[in-house]
């Protein structure tokens, strides 16, 4: 609803007698209606209809009791209760909008209530007093302003307007639909701060009560307002002309008028914008219809007769209608129809065309019929917001017809057209049940009835015809197909066929509307049309077939013959197809045909019978259509035809061909029949001619076929069915048989693609995994075995006991360190031995049965085509195995194992023993090709204890292999560690960890939480001492060290610094991250040392603690000792050298309910710890460390900070104190922290996912992965163990498919994908992911690259809608992948570089060419080498602003870039790869880089374009050496083109910035989203700017080769008149602070470069209001050409062959050119114009000056990050409004210091004034000033002043405690209060040194 659009209309109104207007009065308020009203419509040329919801009107009648003073009224619909109106205006509430309201005053009569809000920019308040009443009919809101003496109110400015009501009324009556119809009346008027003119008066009678100052008002108000009534308008006669200037004007910010209606309608629509639900309402209307429908009027005789003759239309049509042309692939079916002489409303339609289109939709029929019938809905409404007339009736005459009246507009002059019909609609149930709506539409002129109504308006416009129908017939619950037949005759004369068939295919568009509205995901759809068909096939189950269909069944089935094998030929198993077999056969041709190869196949699906023959049945199911498209087939279709069995169907299909040969068409009818158990459906050609619109060129081919589908017994529960497919196809043409033949396995993979989609695999192996655990468990006493297998059994258990004997058996190492791997020789036995061994999480006997039926259907569907396996069961503990395994190496032939399995269950253990045998050699001989090997191998499981719950196993498996033949034995014994890969798989298999440590975890955490720390005052002098220590000793190791590096593998999320010590041989570290955690289970995690995901993170080989005796936790208690938990612990890392053992102890405190510290200091020994009896843990079992451990020390301190509910700080540090290793222990210490906060954060639910999760997530993707295979890995590792990543997948499985294209790194073409989010398929993700890299590439940022892809792909829009951390990632995904990508940098920010560098360069040839010229050329050489030293002098300029606060050696660097013209290309490199905005630097990279470019642009390359062309007409002019001309002309081009880039460049980027739109959606957005015509933009961006810089270069050296006094003028004048207006404005210093003396000098600097850039260059950027501003950019723009018009063709003598001295081939220069660049950047400026997003076109026009924008954007922004912008202009900006940014930095201060926001940095503190600053945080700051200044100016050591932590503590340290502990010290060092500081403060102050605490 537009409430902006206020139009009225003057000749409407009409004098009223004052009679009339007194009964109007006196009429009760609720049945008021105004005369005279306003009417907001969607548009101005919109008109509202008669039952659209919403209607608002503000009306106004004169107030009898005072002549001066009129009421106003407005009236509309609000989407909600009455009751919760009336609670919403009798509370404080705070909106998403710009009202806000605060109650000051409750009692039960009334409420004070104070509301602001804000009104095209200006600051608008109210004080009123309400008082409610309520009658049985409505509810009443009395609403009076009072004075606002007694009353407290917020800080508001002094130009804040105070709008008054008197006599107000507010009624609320509930309407249908759950809306509330309300109506507001008041007086109106201007309170004296409102700055109006006319206003005077008011601030003269500052003494006056609130009901004069009112009245005054009105007065006023009543004096300036266009006049409404003759009679009022003239009772003061003539109006003085004096006050002709208190006429309302159009306003901008804080402008002079101010129309009082205005502000009362803004009050109206904040609310109604403050409840709007228009789809909300839209459904309530459906679905009350929908309900309704029951009860629906009968059909008047009129209505049946339409009705009856329109149903006759759909059967005349399915004859004589043709496909409409290039619309076979279309999903929406597309006909026409010309009917010849029917007769219309003048006897004749003259040919007009029928339309009919035949859609299915996905959604019920009833909801389609709904949405069609029903159109006065919102929705409707603003799709025809540009309709200038759209009236509805309902129930007309009492029937349930409606009558509808629209027009539309026609192109190429035609007057519009006016639509009159009348409408009526039928709901029939069909004979199997399912629904179909009828709508049938008329010409209003054919109805017969009482109304027909008169619209306004429609007197000049053309009466158009329309006539139709609509079908709805319900197919399933919730799809449907709309049949629409529908005639439109535009009585436009001499309309060809070829215009009506268009305008047809157009006018049927609305089908392809719909159906993308309900578009739902295919393979749910193909599933319920499956469900259909079903119960179809159930309902007509044992139907006989008709003759017809008899014969050709006959046909069908004789190609199966008596079902066996013989004659057929089995085809080797198709790669594609491992799950069915195939055969070929050759049987006799019949007469005219030639023998062609039958094929079949047969296999078993999981699912029944008639599950299969759905699937078959649906030709045209989403999923098989979208195939075909992606296969590129010209057409599939379902044929329909009249009079059709229900089990029959003719389809059509066209086959793509190579190039060489015509594609072949299909045209099959298909049967089916079904009986007990068994459905056939049988398909043969037909000679059938089919429509597709167009000649498609084919070859007409042949088929025949059928399925026979039989129900087999179930297995585990699934469903069985046998499926045989048989084909006989023949291409037809001159294609050889033998190539026909050849294709027959692949028309055969039908039955493989239904066993994928019906595959049950994990269901039928976990069946009977559970079936053989049960009788284990159960029932394994009840197990008789044979002699033969008890044998077998005691080799295989005698051979283990015989291995656990051995004593010396050899560690050697693994992959998974939690699988020991030894080996031996038994006996002196040549063959190695191999022993593994592992604790696995699981019972006994699951996990036997996973390792007895260990090749499962899954596991051999992986393994077919690798491992040729055979088995057989022999009874429930014995089974046969066979194992081919081929090798790939050279001259190895495959080996073959032939083994019995058995297993053996005793009390609490179980055995499965493998031996040879040769059990399957009679069934299956052996392959003489093929090596027997021999193996014995035995499995032995040992139950243990139970952890937490989970049941765990000792798994033993000792096997011995020999392949035989060949191998040595050495090769042998380094295969036994490659075995170990089964025991793994088996681990984490069955593998708890994370169930076992939540369990531990949670209960360290709960008595965490006991723990004392929250109070202070219960802390006894101990603690407090215990916690002071502690809280120091962290400091002193946290502080940054001098010369500290960052790690170059560190992790995205944390901040990381690393020191070695190169003569004490230590290192230190630190880092800090956020953990997606409570602070207790982080702090559980740390101290739970033995946990296996601590264990695993850390990569210890060995851990082991002990908990002191006083310190045991006993009944879920901790105890405390000295203000500290302890506990000894010792680890042992292994690294590639050596393995260092580390004892220390281990210390927690929990300082307070938000704060806890943990330090792990090296161990004394003391008594009461016992080293050799610590509980060791380690992740090998019983595996011992081979190398001899070197000890090492280390002290670590860890600080735990609650952030939020399930966020904490990590704050680590540690020093190592080692031989050597030094850096690998240091940063392998770091990524133990890194690697804790992946950890929790893959536990976390999709649902509690942030924004900032999805950086880390996208952190956790791209850490340490180099390659594309690497991330991979990775992406399946995060894929398996991520919480969310499984929920992600499991709602979305596409997700993983554009995952993976995504990370592949390649370049793709880009293809814009606009499928809905919920249905997408997977090769639709892979295109969107192949989609992200050209969006990347193509951009500099990689935010606005993702913003591109996020624009082109409908999906990924709607995904970052629903999900808001897909885009962080995506964005860091981003720019990990682009770094590591092949192409390298983005190729603008490249172009860009290699440009201006080429410039540069041509630049000094031409300065070479010139000092090469002799006296001719010396003006230009110093002009050029001027140019180039102003732009390298102004480039060291900005480097000294930008790196003032760096140290010398990067200010050097970057000078020395400077100096050897290499800034361009390392700015463009600072972009491309991400680089953050670094704290000391002034800019950021972005920032840097554009004003380097400026910079370029105004002292190189402008100067250098005017130097050139100087030169060029100069050679020109005298006709000298083409030498210097050429040079000049290449470089001149050149710097045209890289000015041109550049200009594009800047105003393409910043543009495109998605935070920049997302801050200032206003100004950024005129860059449209569709992929060409962004790039059609830019192109045209480049254009413009080069060509203007070509007119307005011409424009000056023109001038100054007249006179170069003209050329000075020219230029002086017009940056005089530029900052004359600047001035004029306010508007002169430009936007930067500035400090310092010269600040004016440079501001007046800024902005004289601004305005060449802006005159020359024309970048769209600098129309921002802080740069020249929009009226003037554009103004600006056409000056250049108008100069070089009137100098070239106005001024000058065109009798004269020369002008103003020029020869007349300078002139001829300049006139061609002028015309060629002026008509190319006119093209420019017009295909600028028809790009561009046309509602950014008013940004080219603003008059808003820069301190305007951002004073507004300050007023109506609610975000703090926008905000806070607001600083970093110049202070002269917000000055005008300081006291509401003061109060905002006042309220906000301490939240940002708990939040730190991304704004709230260093920097930016510095930027806010100290006033501004809470007095507390101004204290503080001024504290830590001081103490910075004391630590940079301190004496030495010895005479440091103490700390005073180390005066109350009696300790030494060079740290200060933070403020959260100041308390009393009650024992020890001198008392007093103990004085703190904020710490975060005290260490940005503090200079980076060492530091070392002495106990």
């Amino acid at each position: 609803m537009n409430f902006t659009n206020l139009s009225t209309n003057d000749d409407a109104y009409e004098a009223l007698s004052r009679a009339e207007l007194i009964a109007a009065l006196k009429q009760p308020r609720s049945s008021f209606k105004p005369e005279h009203s306003y009417s907001i419509a969607p548009s101005k040329s919109a008109a509202l209809t008669r039952s659209t919801p919403g209607v608002v009107k503000i009306s106004e009648t004169p107030d009898m009791l005072s002549t001066n003073t009129m009421i106003k009224t407005v009236s509309l619909l609000i989407h909600e209760e009455p009751q919760i109106l009336l609670s919403l205006l009798l509370s404080s509430y705070n909106t998403d909008t710009l009202l806000n309201q605060k109650v000051l005053q409750s009692t039960p009569d009334f409420t004070i209530s104070y509301w602001s809000f804000i009104v095209d920019g200006k600051l608008c308040d109210m004080l009123l007093k309400l008082t409610p009443t309520t009658t049985l009919q409505e509810t009443t809101l009395n609403v009076e302003s009072i004075a606002d003496d007694a009353y407290d109110l917020p800080p508001t400015h002094s130009k804040t307007i105070r709008l008054l009501l008197n006599k107000g009324s507010i009624y609320f009556r509930s309407s249908e639909f759950k809306l509330t119809s309300l109506t507001f009346t008041a007086q109106l008027g201007l309170g004296e701060n409102s700055n109006e003119e006319g206003m005077d008066r008011f601030r003269s009678h500052t003494r006056l009560t609130m009901s004069e100052k009112f009245s005054l008002s009105v007065s006023n108000l009543s004096e300036n307002h266009d006049s409404t009534s003759k009679e009022y308008g003239k009772k003061n006669g003539k109006k003085n002309r004096n006050q002709s200037s208190t006429k309302y004007n159009r306003y901008n910010l804080f402008g002079e008028g101010v129309k009082s209606d205005t502000l009362f309608l803004k009050v109206c629509s904040l609310f109604y914008e403050r409840f709007k639900k228009e789809n909300e309402v839209d459904r309530r209307r459906k679905d009350d219809f929908i309900e309704r429908i029951g009860e629906a009027k009968k059909h008047s005789d009129e209505e049946l007769e339409l009705l009856k003759k329109s149903t006759t239309l759909v059967d005349e049509f399915s004859r004589g209608a043709n496909r409409i042309a290039e619309t076979v692939t279309d999903s929406v079916e597309k006909f026409v129809h010309h009917r010849e002489g029917e007769d219309g409303n003048d006897g004749n339609d003259g040919g007009a065309a029928w339309g009919i289109s035949i859609a299915t939709i996905d959604c019920s029929a009833i909801d389609l019929f709904a949405e069609l019938w029903i159109t006065n809905t919102y929705a409707k409404q603003n799709e025809d917001k540009t309709i200038a007339i759209r009236e509805i009736w309902e129930n007309v005459d009492n029937t349930r017809a409606q009558q509808f009246i629209r027009s539309i507009s026609l192109p190429g002059g035609l007057k519009d057209r006016l639509f009159e019909v009348w409408m009526t609609w039928d709901a029939r149930t069909e004979a199997d049940g399912r629904h179909t709506f009828i709508v049938a539409i008329s010409p209003l002129s054919e109805y017969k009835g009482k109304t027909k109504p008169m619209v306004p308006g429609t007197e000049k416009m053309v009466r158009a015809l329309t006539r139709g129908v609509y079908f709805i017939k319900e197919l399933t619950k919730s799809t449907c197909q709309w049949t629409r037949a529908q005639q439109v005759d535009l009585k436009v004369s001499m309309m060809s066929t070829g215009m009506m068939d268009y305008f047809a295919k157009q006018h049927l568009g609305w089908a392809n509307v719909l159906q993308k509205k309900y578009r739902r995901n295919g393979n749910e759809v193909d599933r319920e049309n499956s469900c259909a068909i079903i119960k179809m096939m159930r309902e007509m189950k044992g139907l006989p077939l008709r003759a017809d269909q008899t014969e050709m069944f006959q046909r069908c089935i004789n190609l199966y013959g008596d079902g066996g094998e013989q004659g057929w030929t089995a085809v080797d198993r198709v790669k594609k197809c491992p799950d069915i077999k195939m055969w070929l056969k050759y049987f006799p041709p019949q007469k005219g045909e030639r023998q062609i190869a039958t094929g079949k196949s047969i296999g078993i699906c999981d699912c029944k019978a008639e599950d299969f023959a759905a699937l078959a049945w649906d030709y045209c199911s989403r999923n098989r259509v979208r195939i075909s498209k992606e296969a590129k087939n010209p057409a599939r279709l379902m044929l329909r035809k009249s009079g059709v069995a229900p089990n029959e169907a003719t389809m059509a299909t066209i086959k793509r061909f190579p190039f060489f040969l015509a594609n072949r068409e299909f045209v099959a009818k298909q049967v089916w029949k079904t009986e007990e158990n068994l459905v056939y459906i049988v398909y043969e050609s037909i000679d059938d001619e089919v429509d597709y619109g167009v000649n498609m060129k084919t070859v007409r081919g042949s088929t025949r076929g059928f399925y026979r589908i039989e129900d087999l017994p179930d297995v585990g529960g699934v469903k069985q069915c046998r499926v045989t497919f048989i084909i006989q196809a023949d291409a037809g043409g001159i294609v050889p048989a033998y190539l026909v033949d050849q294709k027959i396995p692949a028309q055969l993979s039908i039955v493989q693609e239904g066993i994928n989609a019906f595959r049950q695999d994990d269901q039928i192996d976990d069946a009977a995994r559970l079936e053989l655990s049960a009788l284990m468990r159960d029932k394994w006493q009840q197990e008789v075995y044979s002699f033969e297998e008890l044998l077998a059994l005691s080799n295989g258990m005698g051979f283990v006991n015989q291995v656990e004997s051995i004593s010396d058996l050899k560690q050697i190492g693994s992959d998974d360190k939690q699988v020991s791997v030894k080996i031996t020789h038994v006996e002196n036995d040549r063959l190695v031995t191999g022993v593994f061994e592992a604790v696995v999480d699981g019972g006994v006997e699951d996990i036997a049965v996973w390792e007895y039926l260990k090749m499962t259907r899954k596991q051999m569907r992986i393994n077919r085509g690798k491992i040729d396996i055979k088995i057989k069961k022999e009874n429930n503990h014995s089974q046969l195995y066979s194992q081919v395994r081929k090798f790939n190496i050279p001259g190895l032939k495959p080996r073959e194992w032939r083994s019995r399995v058995i297993w053996k269950h005793e009390k609490t253990s179980c055995f499965v023993v493998y031996m040879d045998s040769d059990g399957l050699d009679e069934e299956y001989p052996r392959n003489p090709t093929n090596v027997a090997a021999s193996a014995l191998t035995c499995w032995k499981y040992d139950k243990l204890d139970d952890i937490e719950g989970v049941p765990q196993t000792k798994v033993m498996m000792v096997s011995r292999i020999d392949i035989s033949r060949g191998v040595p034995t050495f090769a042998m014994n380094s295969l036994a560690k490659s075995f170990s890969k089964g025991m793994t798989r088996m681990r984490k298999n069955f593998d708890q960890s994370q169930k076992i440590d939540e369990v531990r975890r949670a209960r360290i955490s709960l008595m965490f939480e006991q723990l004392g720390g929250g109070n202070a005052s219960s802390h006894s002098v101990s603690d407090k001492k215990a916690i002071a220590q502690s809280i120091a000793q962290f400091e002193n190791l946290y502080d940054e060290r001098v010369n500290s590096e960052t790690p170059s593998s560190h992790f995205g999320m944390a901040d990381s610094h690393v020191l070695l010590n190169d003569e004490g041989g230590g290192g230190w570290g630190r880092t800090s991250v956020k953990v997606r955690a409570r602070m207790e289970e982080v702090a559980a995690f740390f101290w739970d040392y033995g946990s296996r995901a601590n264990m695993h993170i850390s990569g210890d080989v060995e851990r082991a603690f002990e908990v002191e005796e006083e310190e045991e936790e006993e009944e879920g208690e901790l105890t405390v000792k000295n203000g500290k938990l302890r506990k000894v612990v010792r680890r042992s890392l292994q690294l590639d050298s050596s393995v260092y053992l580390f004892v220390s102890e281990m210390a927690l405190v929990k300082a307070d309910d938000k704060t806890m510290i943990l330090l792990v200091t090296p161990f004394k020994e003391r008594s009461g710890v016992d080293r050799k009896k610590m509980t060791v843990v380690n992740s090998l079992g019983s595996v011992s460390i081979n190398k001899a451990p070197v000890n090492a020390s280390n002290t670590v301190a860890i600080r735990l900070r609650r952030l939020g509910v399930k966020t904490t700080k990590v704050d680590y540090t540690c020093e190592i104190n080692i031989a050597s290793d030094r850096k690998v222990v240091v940063e392998r210490r770091l990524d133990e922290i890194a690697k804790v906060s992946i950890y929790f954060h893959r536990l976390l639910p999709l649902c509690e996912y942030e924004a900032v999760d999805g950086k880390a997530l996208g952190h956790d993707l791209l850490w340490k992965v180099a390659t594309s295979k690497k991330r991979f890995e990775r992406l399946k590792e995060v894929g398996e163990k991520s919480r969310g990543m499984k929920e992600i997948l499991e709602i979305f499985p596409w997700f993983n498919f554009m995952m993976v294209t995504v990370f592949e790194g390649y370049l793709h073409l880009n293809r814009v994908v606009d499928t809905k989010l919920c249905c997408v398929s997977d090769a639709e993700a892979t295109q969107i992911g192949k989609n992200l890299l050209p969006a990347l590439k193509s951009k500099k940022l990689a935010e606005a690259g993702v913003d591109q892809w996020r624009v082109q792909n409908r999906a990924v829009k709607e995904l970052m809608e629903n999900h808001t951390w897909f885009e962080p990632m995506v964005v860091v995904l981003g720019k990990g992948i682009v770094k590591a990508a092949a192409w390298g940098l983005m190729w603008r920010v490249s172009i860009g570089a290699i440009l201006s560098t080429t410039d540069l360069i041509t630049d000094l040839l031409v300065l070479k060419q010139f000092s090469d010229g002799g006296e001719e050329t010396l003006l230009f050489r110093n002009l050029t080498a001027f140019s180039l030293v102003s732009s390298i002098a102004l480039q060291l300029f900005l480097v000294v602003v930008q790196t003032r606060k760096k140290r010398w050696k990067h200010q050097l660097k970057e000078i020395l870039i400077v100096l050897f013209c290499l800034k361009a290309p390392w700015d463009a490199y600072k972009v491309a790869i991400g680089s953050e905005h670094e704290k000391d630097l002034k800019f950021d990279p972005m920032m840097e880089m554009t004003m380097d470019k400026c910079i370029e642009t105004f002292a190189e390359s402008i100067p250098g374009i005017l130097i050139q062309l100087s030169a060029i007409l100069k050679t020109i002019e005298t006709g000298g050496s083409g030498a210097v001309s050429t040079m000049a002309s290449v470089s001149f081009m050149v710097s045209c083109l890289t000015t041109g880039f550049v200009s594009a460049t800047i105003s393409y980027d910043w543009d495109t910035d998605p935070q920049k739109r997302a801050t200032n959606p206003g100004f950024y957005g005129y860059v449209p989203d569709s992929p060409i015509k962004r790039s059609t933009l830019f192109f045209t961006l480049i254009g413009l700017s080069s060509s203007l810089v070509f007119l307005k270069s011409l424009l000056v050296v023109a001038l100054g080769f007249i006179s170069k006094s003209y050329s000075l003028i020219y230029i002086g004048g017009d940056v005089l008149l530029f900052l004359g207006l600047k001035a004029a404005r306010s508007d002169l210093y430009y936007w930067i602070p500035l400090t310092g003396g010269i600040k004016w000098f440079v501001a007046v600097l800024l902005r004289v470069i601004i305005k060449f850039i802006v005159d020359f260059t024309g970048c769209v950027q600098y129309r921002h209001p802080q740069e020249a501003g929009g009226m003037y950019f554009s103004v600006n723009l056409f000056t250049p050409l108008i100069g070089l018009v009137i100098l070239l063709f106005v001024w000058g003598d065109c009798t004269n062959p020369s002008y103003y001295g020029f020869k007349e081939p300078t002139v001829r220069f300049m006139k061609d050119w002028t015309i060629i660049i002026g008509g190319f950047m006119i093209a420019c400026m017009i295909s600028f114009i028809l790009t561009i997003n046309r509602e950014k076109l008013l940004t080219f026009i603003s008059l808003e000056t820069g301190g305007q924008f951002k004073r507004f954007r300050f007023i109506e922004d609610d975000d703090d990050r926008s905000r806070a912008g607001i600083f970093r202009s110049t202070e002269l900006y917000w000055r005008p409004i300081e006291d509401r940014v003061e109060a905002w930095v006042k309220s906000g201060w301490a939240k940002w210091e708990e939040e730190r926001p991304e704004f709230f940095t260093d920097q930016w503190k510095d930027m806010v004034p100290r006033e501004f600053i809470p007095e507390r945080a101004t204290k503080l700051m001024a504290k830590n000033e001081e103490l910075q200044a004391a630590v940079i100016k301190s004496p030495p050591r010895k005479s440091r002043r103490k700390s005073v932590i180390e005066v109350v503590m009696g300790i030494e340290s060079r740290k200060i405690a933070p403020m959260d502990y100041e308390e009393e010290a009650e024992e020890g060092g001198d008392g007093g209060k103990v004085e703190f500081v904020d710490e975060d403060e005290f260490k940005r102050g503090m200079r980076r040194r060492g530091s070392v605490i002495k106990m």
